[in-house]
């Protein structure tokens, strides 16, 4: 497949099919049928002509019902790290009739967005064991930090049945439970319970996933958080973006390897899914300025979009939003 199917098919990932046509080809005109004789007058046992029967008046036409409304706009959930964070709000600009949910948080590994997304689900240990009638426990152990000292300090969620918000105090970086109303307290599993997200609804959003540039060192677990995130939507509309790399990972290095071979792992699991925006950002370099055009031999994304090493300057991310527009 080339690149211009490739993307063609891309596009298709955030749309529903159509009703089809007909089939192509030339068919032969229907062969007008001769208009049907006039009715003629019986004649009746005396001789005399019997009335002919004409139709009467034709009823009133019914009023059309009124088209259904247009559904509203979809929403989209976006879900990545500090790279996710760079074009949120551009891309929340170019959809301003739509809601655009930003689920990055920097510094941030698969498993820590896949456990803020749903699809992983982590083991928290509660002190004492316990989940109290009313007010905050302490979270001594969890098997994923889904919150850092980056993004959002708290997720909403419940704890062995019980509704609450797990949220971090930064004062002292420790992680605390409270229930969102009081009621009979609730013996807890020593081994941790299941935190289990509230998703708001965005299990069933139109999703563009970013996953791994923080463990790419580790392309089976980026992948398994991949696979988790997916088998937990509720919809088949969906995006995946290559990782990219940064400036001293030129081609030819064990970074710049690891990272095309991880992204050609995604694009052969996801196929019509998957959007290849490290290409497409080394694509986008300044050809007329020397290191834009090192960069592209380098195979990096050019210096021209970027404001350090990796993260995109207000020109990229501009890119990023008006690319991945084209695919939600």
């Amino acid at each position: 497949m080339d690149r211009r199917s490739a993307l063609a098919t891309l596009a298709t990932a955030f749309t529903s099919g159509c009703g089809g046509g007909g089939g192509g080809g030339d068919t032969e005109a229907p062969v007008a049928s001769p208009p049907a004789p006039a009715p003629t007058p019986s004649t009746s046992s005396s001789g005399t002509a019997a009335p002919v029967s004409t139709p009467g008046p034709s009823p009133a036409p019914t009023a059309s019902p009124a088209p259904a409304p247009a559904p509203a706009p979809a929403s989209i959930a976006l879900w990545g790290d500090s790279l996710t964070s760079d074009y949120t709000a551009d891309l929340k600009a170019l959809l301003p009739e739509r809601t655009v949910f930003g689920g990055g948080v920097g510094g941030q590994t698969s498993t820590q967005i896949a456990a803020r997304q749903g699809g992983v689900v982590p083991l928290v240990r509660l002190a004492g064991d316990t989940l109290p009638n009313a007010g905050a426990v302490q979270v001594t152990t969890q098997s994923v930090a889904s919150i850092t000292s980056q993004g959002l300090q708290q997720i909403p969620g419940s704890i062995a049945g019980v509704s609450g918000t797990l949220s971090r105090r930064a004062a002292d970086d420790t992680y605390w439970f409270t229930r969102a109303s009081a009621g009979a307290a609730v013996g807890t599993n020593s081994a941790g319970e299941q935190f289990i997200v509230d998703t708001a609804g965005r299990r069933s959003w139109p999703t563009v996933f970013w996953y791994g540039r923080n463990n790419f060192r580790d392309p089976d677990q980026v992948l398994a958080d991949l696979a988790a995130s997916v088998a937990f939507l509720q919809t088949d509309k969906f995006v995946v973006l290559s990782v990219i790399n940064s400036a001293g990972e030129v081609s030819g290095s064990s970074s710049h390897k690891a990272i095309t071979s991880l992204n050609a792992r995604i694009a052969a699991l996801y196929p019509g899914r998957f959007l290849d925006i490290r290409a497409y950002l080394v694509s986008r370099a300044d050809l007329t300025t020397p290191q834009d055009a090192a960069d592209q031999q380098n195979d990096v994304p050019p210096s021209s979009l970027r404001r350090d090493a990796l993260h995109m300057n207000a020109a990229g991310k501009a890119a990023l939003a008006a690319r991945i527009k084209s695919y939600v």
